[in-house]
């Protein structure tokens, strides 16, 4: 039988797992302040991956589910975001025929991401119940299908989501 650890030695080790989380997500972060605009991009894009690894091995490490889905989310909800906060005359030109009347909409990024982020919310509390149903493989496969009906809807359905190409004048 496995001893059970005591609170001391489980703050500990929280605190050694913070730590060493937050080491390197510290360094990034002082190089993109010290560096310039290129390495502030470097340094969003890599605290964006260690968000959807942190959040993809939270639910595989809960569940036991391997879920290709995340990257659905993620990709929804940058899509998402990048629909409501981007300048209308760059709409214009990526998609004229945005659904909604949203090719003239334009909302400040910090209120386009809580958007996106009840979107995506909503998408996942559908399809979790589906999940949560399934176990193992059968719901893998779910999570899979999700990402590339997904990759499809963004990259296939032009006047939607303008195609594969990328938005540009986003905030």
């Amino acid at each position: 039988m496995t001893p059970v650890p005591s609170w001391s030695q489980a703050l500990r080790t929280g605190l050694l797992r913070t730590a060493l989380l937050a080491l390197p997500l510290l360094l990034v972060l002082g190089y993109a302040v010290t560096q310039g605009s290129s390495a502030s991009r470097l340094a969003t894009v890599a605290l964006i991956n260690v968000i959807i690894v942190v959040g993809i091995q939270t639910f595989t490490g809960n569940t036991g589910i391997v879920s290709f889905g995340h990257i659905g989310f993620v990709a929804l909800g940058a899509y998402v975001t990048a629909l409501l906060t981007a300048d209308p005359g760059a709409k214009a030109i990526r998609v004229p025929d945005a659904p909604f009347g949203l090719a003239e909409v334009q909302l400040n990024p910090f209120v386009g991401m809580a958007v996106a982020v009840l979107v995506a919310l909503a998408v996942a509390a559908f399809l979790g119940t589906a999940v949560a149903r399934m176990g193992g493989i059968s719901a893998t496969m779910i999570t899979l299908g999700l990402l590339i009906i997904v990759y499809n809807i963004l990259t296939d359905w032009v006047q939607f989501s303008g195609g594969a190409e990328g938005f540009f004048r986003v905030p």
